[in-house]
């Protein structure tokens, strides 16, 4: 069963993304047994490290002009050498193992985490860069650190992703809470002049 850890890292005029991400997989090796790793980067930014199993390069770079390099996160589902992916961000470290964590994740299409906690074991509460999600009647889930597998429910969460990205534009959902919206299965509707539009659609 193909399963691994993957991120991306690309420099920054103030964070060197290359040494983080050595550190990072360093901490994996160190606590996990089954713990290939592979990072994505670009071609400006050099990762070589014993620690790090596979390096690939990105062929068409849409974060390039950006400081803030998310623009080519949607590509995870078709980068991924793995058929079981936990996507992390090069800011982390382990600190115990975590091998566990596959006998539960690989039961599921997608897992996010949610509710996360600091240091002192406490719930994240103050989310000013979460107003979107309060709108939206979202739960407080984390992209930072989420699980996926090869399927077609993943593939379908990341092509919406990628729309999203080209539409420019918010995404509005319609469900009025966030448990209809987990009961529902959802399309999304992109107009050149309109705001991305996703909206529930009943079970089949």
């Amino acid at each position: 069963m193909s399963k691994g850890f993957l991120w991306f890292a690309q420099n920054n005029s103030d964070t060197d993304y290359t040494e983080i991400s050595i550190e990072l997989a360093k901490s994996i090796k160190k606590y996990n047994r089954k713990s290939e790793i592979c990072v994505i980067t670009d071609s400006k930014t050099q990762i070589k490290s014993s620690h790090i199993d596979i390096v690939k390069i990105l062929e068409n770079d849409e974060s390039k002009e950006d400081k803030l390099k998310f623009s080519n996160e949607y590509k995870a589902f078709s980068l991924t050498p793995f058929v079981h992916t936990v996507k992390l961000e090069a800011d982390m470290l382990f600190t115990s193992s975590t091998d566990w964590w596959w006998n539960h994740l690989c039961q599921h299409d997608m897992v996010f985490s949610i509710n996360c906690k600091n240091y002192k074991d406490e719930t994240i509460k103050h989310t000013p860069y979460r107003k979107l999600f309060v709108q939206n009647f979202l739960p407080n889930i984390y992209n930072g650190l989420f699980y996926f597998r090869k399927s077609q429910t993943s593939k379908k969460f990341f092509d919406i992703s990628y729309i999203a990205l080209l539409s420019k534009a918010p995404i509005l959902l319609k469900p009025k809470s966030s448990s209809a919206l987990s009961e529902s299965r959802l399309s999304l509707t992109v107009s050149p002049e309109k705001p991305c539009t996703m909206r529930s659609k009943p079970n089949a």
